[in-house]
């Protein structure tokens, strides 16, 4: 494999809360001559004490503002005059706000052996559109994870056209853009004919422990009567609470496990009497955030895996569910909604149109036989970080020359 670039990542959110920062993991391990700088959101003086005060101080301290993870991959904590979602509002806020990024990158560039004449500068928000050139980059990616415009909550969604200006400013001048899902491929490739479809995927060798017989049951889980119908991820609107308790008001001899917390939702959803009634039902058990390497030891005793998202819901729509290639590994039966991107593994998930099949799909499951665990395992090798950071090395390598 050619390694004769680097790659500096401005990621869209902390490293900590990256999901992506298994892909930069899976592409440091696959690649170890090749170098990736990863740059968390720049702390600003004036928003930072406010809404993250322990963080501020830190990096005030000089503490982790230059984290190692392997040899070859490295994060690094930058700061900025003033937050990126106020600066376009303030007077030369962006130009200041530019430079000092651009200075203190490049001195990282320096410090850390980069090749700074073959670097390779991947951006992942429209908010990022004056990141292009920040590193005299030779080549340039747009990582589109997720319909930017369609999160609940995003601030981008607070000036909507400005921010559709900027991705589209992005689109035009980026060398490769990367997506999920069909849905989004086909949106951004109207404006950018080198895009590539790449969708999620999951720590294959960490989930497939939960098929392993020497993998011990959480103790959380003793004492939870079978069958256990169970799902793992972030609690919010996305998913459809009223499908999770028609299965649990409907089959009370089905226990109904949710592992994961509401950070990020919406206050006002996470209070509402659905889910206050939800939580005072007996055969529903709730978790809380657990971390990854322990959701294995969950897996493990569910009977069915779920994938309860609200079909309608546009986010929904253009999204590669993780969960999906994370239930993989475990080659447990799976029952999802009418997802595009769960649609194509139709032959090993079943599939419900609605509350009445999705709740039939549950009863089909806990009937299935062996066979379609082995094929949804032979499906998680292909749908590995590992796999997805070949697949990406492989697209920069070919798309033009550095």
């Amino acid at each position: 494999m050619n390694s004769d670039f680097d790659i500096v990542a401005f990621l869209s959110v902390d490293w900590a809360q990256s999901f992506r920062r298994y892909l930069f993991l899976a592409m440091a391990r696959n690649c170890p001559d090749r170098r990736i700088l990863c740059v968390q959101r720049p702390i600003c003086f004036f928003t930072t004490p406010m809404r993250n005060r322990k963080k501020f101080i830190s990096w005030f301290k000089r503490k982790e503002r230059l984290k190692r993870v392997l040899e070859n991959l490295f994060i690094y904590q930058p700061v900025f005059f003033l937050n990126d979602n106020l600066a376009p509002y303030v007077p030369g806020a962006d130009k200041l706000n530019g430079k000092m990024l651009s200075y203190q990158v490049l001195k990282k560039v320096d410090e850390l052996g980069l090749r700074k004449n073959n670097l390779v500068l991947w951006i992942s928000d429209p908010i990022q559109e004056d990141y292009l050139g920040i590193v005299n980059e030779k080549k340039s990616v747009y990582d589109c994870f997720d319909d930017y415009f369609a999160i609940p909550g995003n601030p981008i969604i607070k000036n909507i056209e400005k921010n559709r200006l900027r991705e589209k400013h992005i689109l035009e001048n980026v060398d490769i853009v990367l997506t999920v899902s069909n849905k989004l491929y086909e949106s951004k490739s109207k404006v950018n004919n080198n895009t590539y479809m790449v969708p999620n995927a999951a720590d294959t060798a960490l989930f497939l422990k939960s098929f392993d017989e020497s993998t011990a049951i959480h103790p959380d889980m003793k004492g939870i009567p079978h069958p256990i119908i169970g799902s793992v991820g972030n609690l919010n609107q996305r998913i459809d609470f009223g499908l999770i308790k028609n299965v649990a008001v409907n089959h009370p001899e089905w226990s109904v496990v949710i592992v994961g917390d509401w950070s990020g939702a919406d206050p006002a959803f996470v209070n509402s009497d659905l889910i206050k009634g939800m939580k005072k039902m007996d055969n529903i058990h709730w978790m809380g955030h657990r971390p990854m390497e322990v959701l294995p030891n969950y897996l493990k005793a569910f009977d069915v895996c779920i994938i309860p998202y609200a079909p309608e819901d546009p986010f929904n729509i253009s999204c590669s569910p993780l969960k999906l290639y994370e239930y993989l590994a475990t080659g447990k039966p799976i029952v999802s909604t009418r997802l595009p991107t769960v649609d194509e593994y139709s032959d090993v998930v079943h599939i419900g149109n609605d509350y009445k099949e999705f709740e039939e799909g549950i009863r089909l499951a806990l009937t299935e036989k062996n066979g379609c665990g082995d094929r949804r395992i032979k499906l998680a090798y292909k749908n590995s970080w590992d796999n997805r950071a070949n697949e990406i090395f492989s697209i920069i390598e070919n798309n033009g020359k550095i």
